[in-house]
């Protein structure tokens, strides 16, 4: 059985597990897992991969720096590191289809990426 495993709190959106179950196989298990990464957020990663088993990506919902670390990790982490990316308007707003339960908006999924590096550039005012 494979894993597709959700390093985040929030549930997976029906459309983004439509997606990946036609690009992973039928079989794929979805797993939510909400874990505090710490002072080592690769060994809480690969920790994690090694509990669940036969994980073929998994999703990280955290700090840049923290996301940034994982993909730095090339040897612990083995697996891709994926996105959900949501479909916007023309204004280039994120499109909300409406609220869940506890007021958050509902997001429309549009698709997975894979994450290769985190790169942020600055200067100065």
């Amino acid at each position: 059985m494979s894993i597709f495993l959700r390093i985040t709190r929030h549930p997976v959106f029906p459309t983004a597990e439509e997606w990946l179950h036609d690009k992973f196989g039928v079989d794929l298990v979805v797993e939510n897992k909400n874990i505090v990464f710490g002072e080592d957020p690769v060994g809480a990663v690969v920790e994690l991969i090694k509990e669940f088993g036969d994980v073929v990506a998994i999703e990280v919902v955290a700090q840049l720096p923290t996301i940034a670390r994982l993909l730095e990790a090339k040897r612990e982490i083995t697996v891709p590191i994926l996105r959900a990316e949501y479909k916007r308007d023309s204004t280039g707003r994120v499109i909300v289809a409406g609220t869940d339960e506890s007021g958050r908006g509902i997001l429309v999924f549009d698709r997975y990426v894979r994450l290769l590096r985190v790169s942020i550039e600055t200067a100065e005012l």
